[in-house]
C-alpha cells in the first residue's frame, strides 16, 4: 500500500481548489445595441395583408416604454390595437377590419427597448398593403436651428392630411420620421396626397404641440407629394412667450427686492409701488431680473404689483432696519482697462453716495488728476483720470467712500490696473459680397460664450470696421431684421409667421492684438 504524505495532500488539495476557483467577470462596457427585429411575421412590406395580428421577434428580451403613445400607426386606426409581449417577441393584434388597397406603416418610436440599458429599437417600422401594392412616394428636407444654423437631430417630422390650422395642437400625424445627426429627414411608403408639414422637438413625446417650450417648425403651404419634389428645408425655433410673469422673487430685511420673470423685462410691463410716491421706488432692469427698492427707511409694509395685459401680481413683504455690512465688490476689481471705456466697479448693492476726494490714483507715487462717477448702473462707479495707454496706476478708495443705500460703507479698496495700450486690440475688416443689398439688418460680433460684443445696424452698406477689439475667438451672425424692431422675432405657428432669416458666417474671427482681419463673407442670400 502507498502511503501519501499529509502534508503533500493537503498541498495537492489546494492547488486544486485553486484552480477550481470562480472569478466572476468584471461588468465589461455599457450594452448601446438597440434590440434588432431577427423575424416577422407576416414578413416586413407584405402585399395581400389579410392576417389578424402582426409578429415581431427581436435578438433580445425586450420591454414596453409608454408604447401606446410612442406606436404611431399610419392611416391611424378606429380601434386602438393590443399589444403584448412574448419573451422576445412582440404580438400587435388590430381590433377591427383594415381598409382595403391601402399601405399601413406602423412607426414605434421609442417604444420598444432592451431590458438592460433601455436602447430603443429606433427607426423601427413594419410595413404592409391591403392590396397588391405598396405605396411609394418618398419625401424628404433637411431642418436646423433658426438661430445658430446648426443641424438638428431627433426631431420628429410629421405629415397630416388634414389639413387645417390646429392639426399639431389636436391630432397626431399621419406619417412620421426623425431627422438624423446631420438634420436630413426622409419619409417613405407615402401615398399620393396633400399634406401639411410640421416639425416638433418635445420632451414628452406625445406628438402634440402642447407645450409652449416646445420648439417647432413647419412649411407655409400644403405639399402635395408627385408635384413638391424638391427638398425642404425647416427652420426650428421656439414661440416668444409675449406673457410675462413673475417666476420668482425674494427680499431680505432691507426691503431690497430682487424678482426673477419669465423673459426678460418689456416695457409693457409695470412694477409700482402701493400707496408710495414713484419717486421713491428704484427698479433697475437686469434684463430677466427686477432689482427694486424704495429710498423710504420709515416704510415698513411695502408691497408691489407687477402687471402685464390681464396679469397681476402682489408681492408683499416688511422691510426692517438691519445691521450694517461692508459694502463690497461683486466682482474683482479689473488688472487692466480700456482708456476709453474707463474703469468700473460693480458693487454688490445699488450705490446712494460716493466722496470724490476718498478717491486716489497714483502714477509712480504721483497723483493723478481724477474722479468718480455713476453710470446710469445703480450698482457700478467708474473711475476716471488723465489716464496714458501702457502704463499702470495704484488706485485706492478710502473706507467711508462709497455708501449704499442701506448705509453700507465700504472698507479700504486698493489696487493696480493697467491702461490697454492701443497695440493690444485689433480690428476686423468685414466686406459683404452678395447678390443683392441687405437693407434691414443687424450684424453680431459674438464671443465664444455667446455674449455679443458688437451689434451694428445694417441698411446697404457692404463694408464695415469693427475697432479695438480684444484678442479673443469671435463669430459673426446676420440678422435679418424684417419688421424693423431691432430683435430677432421667432416663430409663431397661429400667424403663420416664421422665424426671421439669420445667416451664421461658417468660419471663426480671431482677433489678434495689433492686426487687421480682413473678412470677405459672401452671403446666400
Amino acid at each position: 500500500m502507498i502511503r501519501l504524505n499529509p502534508v503533500l495532500l493537503l498541498v495537492v488539495c489546494m492547488l486544486v481548489v485553486s484552480c477550481a476557483k470562480i472569478i466572476p467577470p468584471d461588468g465589461g462596457e455599457k450594452d448601446t445595441t438597440p434590440p434588432l427585429p431577427v423575424l416577422m411575421v407576416p414578413s416586413n412590406e407584405s402585399v395581400n395583408f389579410n392576417s389578424k395580428s402582426v409578429y415581431i421577434e427581436f435578438d433580445e428580451f425586450v420591454q414596453f416604454n409608454d408604447i401606446y403613445n410612442q406606436l404611431i400607426i399610419s392611416p391611424p386606426l378606429e380601434k386602438q390595437v393590443e399589444i403584448k409581449i412574448k419573451r422576445k417577441a412582440v404580438v400587435i393584434t388590430f381590433q377591427e377590419e383594415l381598409k382595403r388597397n391601402v399601405t399601413y406603416t406602423m412607426s414605434f418610436g421609442e417604444g420598444i427597448t432592451d431590458i438592460t440599458e433601455l436602447n430603443p429599437a429606433a427607426n423601427l417600422q413594419y410595413v404592409f398593403s391591403t392590396g397588391n401594392e405598396l405605396d411609394s412616394l418618398t419625401f424628404e428636407g433637411r431642418i436646423f436651428d433658426a438661430f445658430t444654423g446648426i443641424a438638428q437631430e431627433g426631431v420628429r417630422v410629421m405629415l397630416y392630411n388634414d389639413l387645417s390650422d390646429t392639426m399639431p395642437r389636436t391630432s397626431k400625424p399621419y406619417y412620421f420620421t426623425q431627422s438624423e445627426k446631420d438634420g436630413t429627414f426622409k419619409f417613405n411608403y407615402l401615398a399620393d396626397d396633400e399634406y401639411q408639414l410640421f416639425a416638433l422637438k418635445e420632451a414628452n413625446r406625445n406628438y402634440l404641440f402642447d407645450d409652449p417650450t416646445e420648439e417647432i417648425a413647419f412649411f407655409d403651404r400644403p405639399i402635395r407629394l408627385g408635384v413638391d419634389t424638391s427638398k425642404v428645408l425647416l427652420r426650428l425655433s421656439m414661440e416668444t412667450d409675449t406673457n410675462q410673469y413673475v417666476s420668482s422673487w425674494e427680499a431680505d430685511s432691507s426691503g431690497f427686492l430682487r424678482i426673477a420673470l419669465n423673459t426678460p423685462w418689456n416695457r409693457g410691463s409695470r412694477l409700482i409701488p402701493v400707496g408710495l410716491e414713484p419717486t421713491k421706488a428704484q427698479i433697475w432692469d437686469g434684463g430677466d431680473t427686477l432689482f427694486a427698492w424704495i429710498d423710504e427707511p420709515s416704510v415698513q409694509d411695502v408691497s408691489w404689483v407687477f402687471s402685464e395685459r390681464s396679469y397681476a401680481d402682489t408681492i408683499q413683504y416688511v422691510q426692517s432696519q438691519v445691521a450694517k455690512k461692508t459694502l463690497q465688490l461683486a466682482k474683482g476689481a479689473p488688472g487692466a482697462f480700456d482708456m476709453q471705456d474707463s474703469l468700473t466697479l460693480v458693487f454688490q448693492r445699488p450705490i446712494a453716495s460716493f466722496l470724490s476726494d476718498s478717491i486716489q490714483v497714483l502714477r509712480d507715487s504721483i497723483a493723478v488728476d481724477g474722479g468718480v462717477a455713476l453710470t446710469g448702473n445703480p450698482f457700478e462707479v467708474k473711475l476716471f483720470g488723465d489716464f496714458e495707454e501702457g502704463v499702470s496706476y495704484d488706485f485706492t478708495i478710502l473706507p467711508n467712500a462709497i455708501r449704499s443705500r442701506e448705509g453700507w460703507i465700504n472698507d479700504t479698496l486698493a489696487f493696480q490696473a493697467k491702461v490697454y495700450e492701443l497695440s493690444h486690440f485689433g480690428n476686423v475688416l468685414l466686406t459683404f459680397d452678395a447678390s443683392e443689398e441687405v437693407s434691414n439688418g443687424i450684424l453680431e460680433l459674438y464671443n465664444t460664450n455667446g455674449t455679443v460684443v458688437k451689434r451694428l445696424p445694417v441698411g446697404g452698406e457692404v463694408s464695415f470696421e469693427l475697432n479695438r477689439l480684444m484678442p479673443a475667438t469671435y463669430k459673426l451672425r446676420l440678422i435679418f431684421d424684417a419688421n424693423n424692431n431691432d430683435e430677432w422675432d421667432t416663430v409663431n405657428f397661429d400667424d403663420k409667421a416664421q422665424p426671421e432669416r439669420v445667416i451664421n458666417l461658417d468660419q471663426d474671427i480671431v482677433v489678434r492684438s495689433n492686426w487687421d482681419m480682413e473678412v470677405d463673407w459672401k452671403l446666400d442670400l
